[in-house]
C-alpha cells in the first residue's frame, strides 16, 4: 500500500485495529504520525489497548484511517471512517465485495482534494 499510496496519504493517521503493529511499523518507518489502537492487547509496541473503534472519538489531528479491520466488522469500520476523515484505506476487500453492490449501496463516490473519497450509504 505504501508503494502505491505514499504520496496521497495524509501525514496524521489512525490504525484502529492495530493488532501487533504490522501496518503501524512500516507507516512509522515511512515517517507518518500514527495513532495505533486496538480493542485487544496483542502486545504491540506503542499501541493503546482497550479502544473500541466503533465507539471511540476520532483522535485530534487525524485526517486518515488505515487498517485491517475484523472482517465481520469491515463495513461498519468503513462507514465510521468515511464519516470522519477524507482518506480511508482497508485490507478487507473481500468483505466489501460481498456486501457491495447487492443489498448495500456501500459507496457514493465523489472526488475531493485529489483523493478518491466516498461517503457511506449503508445506513
Amino acid at each position: 500500500m505504501l508503494a502505491i499510496e505514499h504520496g496521497r496519504l495524509p501525514q496524521h493517521l489512525w490504525e484502529p485495529a492495530a493488532g501487533d503493529g504490522a501496518i503501524v511499523r512500516p507507516l512509522r518507518v515511512a515517517h507518518f504520525d500514527v495513532v495505533a489502537s486496538d480493542l485487544v492487547d496483542y502486545g504491540g509496541a506503542d499501541i493503546k489497548a482497550g479502544v473500541d473503534y466503533l465507539t471511540a472519538p476520532l483522535p485530534a489531528g487525524i485526517t486518515g484511517i488505515v487498517t485491517n479491520p475484523p472482517h465481520k466488522l469491515a463495513v461498519k469500520f468503513a462507514c465510521k471512517a468515511l464519516d470522519e476523515v477524507p482518506v480511508f484505506g482497508a485490507t478487507a476487500a473481500d468483505e466489501f465485495s460481498r456486501r457491495t453492490p447487492a443489498g448495500c449501496p456501500f459507496f457514493a463516490r465523489t472526488r475531493r482534494r485529489g483523493f478518491g473519497t466516498a461517503r457511506c450509504a449503508c445506513r
